[in-house]
C-alpha cells in the first residue's frame, strides 16, 4: 500500500482508542482479562526476542509508542530490563497498563503515562524506541491531513531519538526503533524514514501469495539514526 491509499478511519482518532480501552479496562477490572495484544502474541514475540537477542545493555532506556495494555514492556521487564517508559495518548490505555503492570508485580519497573507523541512539548527521551501499530494509526488520521500527521510523527521521532543520543553518546546499541506495521510494507517504511534513520534490518516472517503478488501480513523494520 503507498500513503496515496490511506483513507482515514475511526482507528485514527482518539476518540475510537478511548472509546476500546474503556472497555477493555472494564474487562480487566471485573474478569481480569489483559485485552488485545495489538498483532498477537507471535509478533510481539518476535520483536521482544530481538530486543533480548540484539541489546546487552538492560539499563538502556527503552520507549514504547502508544503503549496500549503495556504487555510488550512488561515482557521485557520479565526478561531483565531495567528502564522502561510506555505512553499512550488515551488515559484509559494507560490506567489498563498500569492495572495489568501491577498485577504481574512489575508496576515499579515500568513507567506508563498518558502523552500525544505529535506535540510540540513532547521532550522523553530514550534509547531505543518501539512502535507496534501507532503509526499505522497515526497513518489514518482523518483530516485535516494525514500526510501532515506523519510529516509531524517523523519529525517527533527525529528530534527525541537525536536528544537521547547526544545525552548518552557512549550507550552501546547499534539500533534505535523497531516499527510494526500491518498497512505499510518494509520498503515503503523505510523509503519514509530515510534518510534520517539507516535500515539496519527486518525481522522476517513466512510470506505469502495472492494475485500474483507475494508478501507479509506485518512488517518489522528496525532502524539506525543516521544523523545525530
Amino acid at each position: 500500500m503507498n500513503e496515496e491509499s490511506f483513507e482515514p478511519s475511526l482507528l485514527g482518532t482518539k476518540n475510537y482508542w478511548d472509546g476500546t480501552y474503556q472497555t477493555e479496562l472494564e474487562n480487566f477490572e471485573s474478569h481480569g482479562e489483559e485485552g488485545e495484544i495489538w498483532f498477537g502474541e507471535k509478533v510481539q514475540k518476535e520483536v521482544v526476542d530481538y530486543v533480548v537477542k540484539n541489546v546487552l545493555d538492560k539499563s538502556l532506556k527503552i520507549m514504547d509508542i502508544g503503549c496500549g495494555n503495556g504487555m510488550l514492556l512488561i515482557l521485557l521487564a520479565h526478561n531483565g530490563f531495567e528502564s522502561l517508559v510506555g505512553f499512550d495518548y488515551s488515559e484509559n490505555a494507560v490506567k489498563l497498563a498500569k492495572n495489568v503492570a501491577q498485577r504481574q508485580s512489575f508496576h515499579q519497573k515500568v513507567n506508563f503515562f498518558s502523552a500525544d507523541f505529535l506535540s510540540e512539548g513532547f521532550a522523553y527521551v530514550c534509547d531505543i524506541a518501539l512502535d507496534k501499530g501507532t503509526f499505522d494509526a497515526i497513518s489514518l488520521t482523518p483530516p485535516e491531513s494525514p500526510e501532515q500527521s506523519r510529516r509531524i510523527y517523523l519529525e517527533s521521532y527525529k528530534r527525541n531519538l537525536i536528544r537521547s543520543l547526544k545525552s548518552k553518546p557512549t550507550a552501546d546499541v547499534d539500533f534505535h526503533f523497531i516499527v510494526t506495521s500491518c498497512n505499510w510494507t518494509g520498503e515503503e517504511l523505510c523509503k519514509f524514514f530515510q534518510p534520517e534513520f539507516q535500515h539496519k534490518e527486518s525481522i522476517q516472517r513466512k510470506s505469502f501469495s495472492f494475485g500474483g503478488s507475494s508478501g507479509q501480513t506485518y512488517s518489522t523494520v528496525v532502524f539506525k539514526l543516521v544523523h545525530c
